[in-house]
């Protein structure tokens, strides 16, 4: 069987080569064994590469094939199995070529043992490695000859030193893409370009440039430019610098500007600004009267020579310092301070400060004092001593600043005015007798301006010009009246010989700082003897010490209001012996 089949025999399927056995039972009951030899012939595949050229065909087994792939055709075997032919077919292309040929008139061009010197198209047929034809079409171009050139120029050919000197090429038949070469006195300089430029050249500087056309057909090639020879001129620097007749000034006062030119040529230009604004002519000279605090000066000089650097230049700075002019002036106050505005009212006896304001004074001013009009003392201050009721008192500044309108101003004037004192006499009346508290003084006030106020030095007096219930002693008196003119007294009112002894009746001893003891009143006491009996005679207090007084206590403990009785027993300094007893409220 073939390759791919299957033999099937007694229910077995068998597909490759070999010998296969079955036992099969007779009819006799017997085995009977079938061996079967079986043979598995091939199927055949080949492969048959073939070429052709693009526009021929390839036949086989009847059919015929143009077109390039893989193709089977199947053929039967002696064993009567397939046999697949595969044929892969290739077609090779017939090549038709472009061959574009340029030549200059005058030249020929050789191709597959041809010579061709005019223009037109030509082909040539040729066989490539494949068998297959390759056909070359040449299209000879025949251009004409071309003469080469180049001429230079500058933009200047007299300079100033440092200038940017721009050399141009214009090339005839240069091609598309010609090449340039610039020389400097014979040395090759600056780049391939059409232009070339130099700011350091020298005096008879010599330049030329050589072009290389990119064309073909070509004469003269490279071509040399004709030489351009720079005339440089040195150079001048310019400046200028400015000079003030002076930098502090007053207000008003005119300064005057003045510029120094360096290779300015012959006919310079002045430019003056102040502030950065435009000022001035156009002249070396600028002055001005109008000038203010930091004002800032400065001048452009455009020089005119012809070879001119830094041009235009510009000066320093001048920097002005004004002093406002001012006026001074100078204001005097008194002490005690006035009480109008050109009078001083004081109290006769009272000494009296006048003190200068100036303004504008600078740091050192001389201020001279004057009374009715008479020179009296320098300084800032004047305390006169010998002054008199309606004096005129005025002071003359003379100010240290270098910008016033005056060197010298008057104060306002003051008149002095002195206020009588308050004359004071007193009446008193002593006690009646020592300790008794019931002496007086009664004040009478005479002269100064009323009303008056009275004021008593002793903190125990509460009252005006009449002051009673006093003790003896020393008391201070101060009267003020209307114009604040104050006099001050002493009074004193002498003790008696003879003393005075009592008790009070009542106190309250509850803790409010008022009445809270019980003291035997009353002075010139040399001893005594104090008791206090409650109203069953029992003994609640004794004392032999006037300082020594009763806080309503018995034995530490406080009482209930009630009234009690005392025994007071004392000898005065004159021997006399007293005695006295009676009730006491003790109130809570």
């Amino acid at each position: 069987m073939c390759n791919g089949s299957s033999y099937i025999f007694n229910g077995n399927t068998y597909t490759t080569t070999g010998n296969y056995n079955d036992t099969l039972t007779t009819v006799n009951g017997c085995d009977s064994i079938v061996v079967t030899q079986l043979t598995v012939n091939p199927v055949f595949v080949t492969l048959s590469v073939v070429e052709v050229c693009n526009g021929n065909s390839y036949v086989f087994n009847g059919n015929t094939y143009t077109i390039a792939g893989n193709y089977n055709d199947t053929l039967t075997t002696v064993n009567g199995c397939d046999s697949i032919i595969v044929t892969q077919l290739s077609v090779n292309p017939v090549y038709l070529v472009n061959n574009p040929q340029t030549i200059c008139s005058g030249s020929s061009y050789v191709f597959n043992g041809n010579t061709y010197t005019a223009a037109g198209n030509y082909n040539d047929i040729l066989t490539t490695v494949n068998g297959c034809d390759s056909i070359v079409v040449t299209q000879l171009t025949v251009n004409p000859v071309y003469s080469v050139s180049i001429s230079i120029t500058s933009n200047d050919t007299t300079v100033c030193a440092g200038t940017n000197v721009i050399f141009t090429a214009t090339t005839s038949n240069g091609g598309t893409s010609p090449l340039y070469q610039w020389y400097l006195n014979g040395n090759p300089v600056g780049s391939n370009n059409t232009t070339y430029s130099n700011s350091n050249l020298i005096n008879n500087d010599a330049v030329y440039c050589v072009v290389t056309s990119s064309a073909l057909c070509t004469t003269g090639n490279p071509a040399t430019s004709g030489t351009v020879v720079i005339t440089v001129t040195t150079n001048l620097p310019v400046s200028i610098s400015i000079g003030a007749s002076d930098t502090t000034i007053c207000s008003g006062t005119n300064v005057t500007f003045t510029a120094t030119a360096i290779n300015g040529g012959t006919a310079p230009t002045y430019q003056w600004y102040l502030n950065g604004s435009l000022a001035g002519t156009n002249s070396a000279v600028y002055s001005s009267n109008n000038l203010s605090n930091n004002n800032v000066i400065s001048c452009i000089l455009t020089s005119g020579e012809t070879c001119a650097t830094g041009n235009p230049a510009t000066s320093n700075t001048v920097n002005i310092q004004v002093t406002p002019t001012v006026t001074p002036s100078v204001n005097i106050s008194s002490n005690p301070v006035t009480s109008a505005l050109s009078v001083v009212e004081v109290c006769f006896g009272t000494s009296v400060t006048f003190h200068a304001t100036p303004v504008n004074g600078g740091t050192n001013p001389t201020i001279q004092w004057f009374v009715n009009n008479n020179y009296i003392v320098s300084g800032a201050n004047f305390s006169p001593t010998n002054i008199s009721n309606n004096d005129q008192i005025y002071c003359v500044l003379t100010s240290t600043l270098a910008c016033t309108s005056s060197s010298s101003a008057q104060s306002n004037t003051l008149s002095v005015m002195f206020n009588p004192l308050p004359v004071l006499s007193a009446m008193q009346q002593a006690e009646s007798c020592h300790g008794a508290g019931d002496a007086s003084i009664n004040l009478n006030i005479t002269q100064g301006t009323p009303p008056y106020s009275v004021h008593w030095g002793n903190s125990s007096v509460n009252a005006t010009v009449t002051a009673a219930n006093l003790h003896s002693g020393t008391y201070n008196v101060t009267v003020t009246d209307n114009k604040s003119c104050s006099v001050d007294t002493s009074i004193f009112i002498s003790p008696e010989g003879s003393g005075c002894l009592f008790i009070p009746n009542v106190f309250s001893p509850n803790g409010d700082s008022k009445n809270d003891m019980l003291y035997v009143r009353g002075g010139n006491i040399k001893s005594l003897s104090l008791v206090i009996y409650d109203r069953w005679g029992n003994k609640i207090f004794e004392t032999d010490n006037q300082n020594n007084g009763w806080d309503g206590t018995y034995n530490g403990t406080p009482l209930n209001a009630g009234v009690f009785v005392y025994y007071l027993k004392a000898e005065l300094q004159n021997g006399n012996i007293t005695e006295q007893q009676g009730n006491i409220t003790l109130l809570k």
